[in-house]
């Protein structure tokens, strides 16, 4: 009698673990500019809010803070990333150009400031908040 009573549960129980790990789609699209961060098999969660930045050159170090005195966590080439803010830190020199302001950057999933005189554009970044 036990044995049918689990062989019974056994069924229901794993079928119900496979639709709760089942990622279930969203029944609206991301709002236009909005992206999602990788790592996890639905593409993950919508991103922080922000603005994309588009970096001229590199690779740039990314840094646990704005200062080139804080860890490094990664490096970003030219290209676009997702950025949720930016704050001022350490004057940054490099081929001329000069900033104080550092933008947050996502790059594959490793968050990083990166200082602003590698983002192509003015700065600070319009419409890029503050952190």
């Amino acid at each position: 009698m036990r044995k049918g009573v689990v062989r019974a549960l056994a069924i229901p129980l794993a079928l119900a673990g496979a639709v709760a790990a089942t990622p279930a789609a969203s029944a609206e699209p991301l709002p236009a500019g909005l992206r999602t961060v990788a790592g996890s098999p639905d593409g993950g969660v919508p991103a922080r809010a922000g603005k994309q930045i588009e970096m001229w050159d590199g690779p740039a170090n990314m840094r646990s803070g704005p200062t080139s005195w804080d860890s490094v966590v990664g490096q970003a080439g030219p290209g676009v990333y997702w950025a949720d803010c930016q704050r001022t830190g350490q004057t940054i020199y490099y081929r001329g150009n000069r900033s104080e302001n550092w933008s947050h950057i996502n790059n594959n999933g490793v968050w990083g400031y990166v200082a602003n005189v590698f983002v192509k554009g003015p700065d600070p970044v319009p419409g890029l908040g503050w952190c």
